[in-house]
């Protein structure tokens, strides 16, 4: 049995707010037991208090604003520990339009799964399953998890050893309980996969307890003399998991065997129970123990301990919320008395988990106002997808006292802090020696990134240093080699040898120098600007726009005469050389040997200097050949330009402002892949080592749809530009939109950037190709506006675009490289090897050659316009049989077909048909007595009717008008003599249908019908080819 309770406005917690919504919440808990699990812990009972509170002070005028003219309600769903019963409440809460699910408790995975195919968003305050890395994150797209995952303290443990360069490591930990394997899986494979190597795994599988090691019963038997007996020789650092007596029974066992005194061992403990902050001896004695040991004192001088934190119990703060929660624990609708839980306590210390259940409804809150402040984005504050997109990747204030944040995954982010003993300070609490935090942990946004661990107190290391993870010789004493028995022929040898080995470099070096000069001072980058063709090609360019549909301009080796030339400019493509003069001001399109089309960039500058420096630039960038680079071709020094490959798609600004053009997947994915390409190429092959101006406008396209990057190199070659200071100041903010917050800030920014500049402006890059809304989306900022506000800076939360005009379909690891690569930190940023490795997932599916790609898509596009047309081919007959069935309808068939064919109609003569003619006796005198409307409605009724009765006979309605009705047999199909039999007996039953027949507006009338009939001769056709007419035409006799 379950119980339910409704909380509605009329309860204090909820406030009338006029003219606005009331959202639904479905709270799922465990708080009572069943007999089904008696001994079921409930942890509801202590913790269910925190969702009134939240939603109490939400529909109470949050500080924040939240939900104004709105309010929140819940139904508390009780499962008794039991899955099905939570599955029930999740498809019950997903059946009655449920806004979102808070909960469940002890199990998520089915209850998370149901409420993704729901789209309902669901949050967890309590459960811990660690199923999102095995499963796809797509069945779990709107299940966000508020309480920290064991995982995340893997990542704190993996950046301590990382931080002292721990890489060889022996991994303990306790297998008492089965829960605790996974948490140690999780351990393991995380510091494996940051290249941390574990030479030795051990457990233990039984509990332990400091003090008892003399007892007569093997359970109490401290397992940790024989682990360290058995490693110690091949390890310095180890790890290990557990909980308090365990970490003190191993460090007392580390001292026992003489290990300690050597200074050159060290112990990261692991612990999953949060701090105790008025407590810190508490960790150097064990529970049975009623003080520190000297034993243990000297023992944790070499342990560091890593341990997830909150705001102390005893902060003011926090004991507000415990006392707030304690208080609505015991209203409706929970009415939990603290007395019958602990009636000699005076007020509990509720669970960790209540301030989770309160952050889990506070996100919620949050991502509903957002939805509902931007109804075109989020038409559909329901839309479990869209508030799960609103709540990833944004921080906020924890009832723990931390500032929190929830992953792209949707995992809550915990707080975690560095362990390690201290003494008494001055002022301090109530205790002689502990383990004291002395440093937190700055984590991440990117899953793939540790976090940085910042110490605010130094660490007090026994050998003045941290050990390291192997001895200079190895464990075993291997890595160092024996001195020969005589050391002067040793020194003779060295001697010999490196005299011959320097006399060799300095030979090859000296080669290298002499070549490189000559190099150096040669002139192969140099051309002359009447070489370049610009005013010729400019004549050209009208005549070439003529021959572009009939010529092929792919022979160039013919003679330079003025008609090779003009299909020379022919080949210049779709993009205008017009719209490239409005485009840059200073590029011009030229005609190197009259065949080969380039892109001439003029230098504000008069002269040139050709240093020494210049000359190095210029020879770098004739060697830089690749395929996603644009080709360097020469330069020009009177006047100064430089001159480039030309790329006949233009840039992949004008591709993304292109709004008739679809980019689909393959195409994206090909263009960020070519850039990631050529920037690799820049960074790590090339002797630029940086950009400097990478944006949309120098990512050039070429006729093959391949990304190839400009404007890279030449900076020496381009300093010193000469022209309107103010222009230039306006044209600059524009083009610093895409320029570090660091570089913007420096008085003098080096002219190359920086790397880590270069993968912010990536992340720019990658945000205007899924947004397709420029650089900053759609803000109303002007651009010095944008650039003050960059300078200006935020270490909390930096002025960056809003990710809201995304395409809903961008992927969750583009958004968080995007997010990563925004860093206001360069070095938290991601380099292009980590971004080369994050992006696989876009090339999965994708042929290495570029030709293939292009193919691929190609057929693609093929199958698509083949469907489509398949598709309007369809929808065209479904007319065509509609316009058949009306002409059917007004026109005789055999006349409706001959049209339908578009064949004439000829008039035709029939000798012999009979025709029916009728109207209304006293049809005047009733129109006169009748509205209009009244008239229309007994004519309906009646042509209906006669309409209905014609169908059963061989003959066809030729006219009415009025209140006659005229009728033939015998035509456009003659049928013998059969005719006048027909419009016989089609009398007579008209005229016994009158007799039932009723007038609306006149039911106490009689309707008369006066009838004719005539058989004859008749002409019969079509008339008025607009608007046909069937018509018969007769001479009266």
């Amino acid at each position: 049995m379950w119980h339910c309770w409704w909380l509605f406005l009329s309860w204090s917690c909820i406030v009338q707010k006029t003219q606005g919504r009331v959202f639904r919440i479905g709270y799922i808990t465990g708080s009572r037991r069943d007999t089904v699990i008696s001994s079921y812990d409930r942890p509801g009972y202590q913790i269910s208090g925190a969702i009134s509170l939240a939603v109490h002070q939400i529909n109470q005028h949050h500080p924040d604003g939240l939900l104004q003219n709105h309010t929140l309600e819940f139904d508390y769903g009780e499962t008794f520990g039991i899955e099905d019963v939570s599955i029930k409440h999740t498809a019950r809460y997903a059946l009655n339009n449920f806004s979102a699910i808070i909960g469940p408790q002890e199990t998520c995975v089915q209850e998370a799964r149901l409420a993704s195919a729901f789209n309902i968003v669901m949050l967890t305050y309590f459960c811990q399953h660690a199923f999102k890395e095995q499963l796809e994150a797509a069945h779990y797209s709107t299940f966000i998890t508020v309480k920290p995952p064991v995982a995340q303290i893997s990542k704190a443990v993996a950046s301590v050893l990382n931080k002292y360069n721990w890489n060889k490591i022996t991994f303990i930990y306790n297998n008492e309980v089965e829960s605790r394997r996974p948490t140690a899986e999780s351990i393991r494979y995380v510091l494996e996969e940051h290249n941390i190597e574990i030479l030795q795994t051990r457990s233990w599988n039984k509990p332990y307890y400091v003090g008892f090691e003399d007892s007569e019963e093997d359970i109490f038997q401290s397992p940790f003399d024989d682990i360290v007996k058995d490693t110690k020789d091949k390890t310095r650092i180890y790890v290990l998991v557990g909980n308090v007596d365990d970490h003190v029974g191993f460090m007392q066992a580390m001292d026992d065997a003489g290990l300690l005194d050597r200074q050159d061992y060290f112990v990261v403990g692991v612990y999953l129970n949060h701090y105790k902050q008025e407590d810190p001896a508490k960790y150097l004695r064990g529970v049975f123990e009623p003080s520190v040991s000297q034993k243990s004192f000297k023992a944790f001088k070499s342990f560091l301990g890593v341990i997830p934190t909150k705001r102390s119990e005893f902060h003011v703060e926090f004991r507000e919320f415990n006392n707030e929660v304690n208080v609505w624990l015991q209203r409706p609708p929970f009415n939990f008395p603290w007395e019958s839980y602990a009636s000699n306590v005076p007020q509990k210390n509720v669970r960790v988990e209540a301030a989770y259940l309160y952050d889990a409804v506070m996100l919620y809150a949050q991502a509903l106002d957002a939805c509902l402040r931007n109804p075109t984005d989020c038409p559909d504050p329901h839309d479990g997808n869209k508030l799960a997109r609103y709540i990833k990747g944004q921080p906020y204030k924890s009832a723990m006292g931390y500032g929190g944040y929830i992953d792209a995954k949707g995992d809550a982010q915990g707080n975690y802090s560095l362990l390690a003993l201290k003494t008494k300070r001055s002022g301090g609490p109530d205790w002689d020696i502990g383990l004291v935090d002395i440093g937190i942990f700055l984590l991440s946004a990117n899953d793939s990134e540790l976090p940085t661990l910042e110490l605010r107190e130094e660490i007090q290391w026994p050998a003045g240093h941290p050990p390291l993870d192997e001895p200079d010789c190895g464990f075993d004493g291997k890595k160092c080699v024996e001195l020969l028995d005589n050391p002067a022929s040793v020194w003779i040898y060295i001697v010999a040898a490196s005299v011959a080995t320097i006399a060799l470099i300095a030979l090859c070096l000296g080669v290298r120098r002499y070549v490189y000069e000559q190099k150096l001072m040669g002139s192969l980058w140099r051309i002359d600007y009447k070489d370049l063709h610009i005013e010729e090609l400019k004549a050209h360019l009208k005549k070439a726009s003529l021959l572009h549909a009939h010529h092929d301009a792919g022979n160039l080796d013919h003679h330079a005469s003025v008609d090779s030339l003009t299909f020379v400019a022919a080949d210049i493509g779709h993009i205008s050389y017009a719209r490239m003069m409005t485009d840059h001001s200073t590029m011009e399109l030229g005609l190197l040997k009259k065949k080969q089309i380039v892109t001439v960039k003029k230098v504000r500058k008069r002269h040139l200097d050709l240093t020494r420096e210049v000359r190095k630039e210029l020879l770098a960038m004739r060697e830089i050949r690749h395929d996603n680079l644009c080709e360097f071709v020469g330069a020009c020094t009177d006047p100064v330009c430089i001159v480039m490959a030309y790329c006949q798609r233009g840039s992949l600004k004008d591709v993304l402002y292109d709004e008739n053009l679809a980019l689909d997947d393959l195409f994206l994915a090909s263009l960020i892949g070519d850039c990631v390409k050529g920037m690799y190429y820049i960074h790590y092959n090339s002797s630029l080592k940086s950009h400097g101006n990478l944006k949309p406008s120098n990512c050039l396209i070429d006729s093959r749809f391949v990304l190839k990057i400009t404007d890279y190199g030449l900076h020496e070659f381009k300093r010193k530009n000469e022209s309107s200071t103010h222009r230039i100041q306006e044209q600059n903010y524009e083009r610093m939109l895409w320029t570090a917050p660091e570089l913007l800030r420096m008085d003098r920014p080096p002219p190359g950037g920086t790397p880590s500049g270069d993968v912010y402006s990536f992340g720019f890059i990658l945000f205007e190709i899924y947004g397709r809304c420029g650089p900053f989306g759609d803000t109303t900022m002007s651009s010095k506006d944008i650039i003050t506000q960059l300078r200006i800076g935020s270490t909390f939360m930096p002025f960056r675009p809003s990710l809201h005009c995304l395409d809903h379909n961008t992927p969750e690891y583009v958004i968080s490289l995007i997010l990563d690569a925004w860093k206001e930190n360069p070095q938290q940023r991601p380099d292009f090897i980590a971004i080369t490795s994050r992006l696989k997932p876009m090339q999965k599916g994708m042929k290495s050659n570029f030709v293939d790609n292009i193919l691929a898509l190609l057929q693609r596009h093929a199958n698509n316009l083949e469907s489509l047309v398949s598709e309007r081919t369809l929808q065209l007959q479904e007319e065509k049989k509609k316009t058949e069935l009306l002409l059917y309808e007004i026109l005789p068939r055999p006349v409706a077909e001959h049209l339908i064919k578009h064949e004439r109609v000829e008039a035709e003569q029939f000798e012999s048909v009979t025709i029916f003619f009728s109207d209304i006796v006293g049809f005047t005198a009733l129109s006169a007595e009748s509205t209009p409307l009244e008239v229309v409605a007994l004519l309906n009724d009646l042509y209906t009717l006669f309409d209905s009765l014609l169908e059963h006979y061989d003959a066809y309605k030729v006219e009415t008008i009025g209140d006659s009705y005229m009728v033939c047999s015998g035509l456009p199909v003659t049928n013998g003599n059969r005719h006048a039999g027909v419009i016989a007996s089609m009398s007579l039953q008209l005229l016994d249908s009158t007799n039932s027949f009723r007038i609306r507006h006149r039911p106490e009338k009689q309707l008369l019908l006066r009838i004719g009939i005539h058989s004859g001769p008749v002409v019969a056709g079509v008339v008025s080819p607009c608007k046909e007419r069937y018509v018969a035409f007769s001479v009266p006799k």
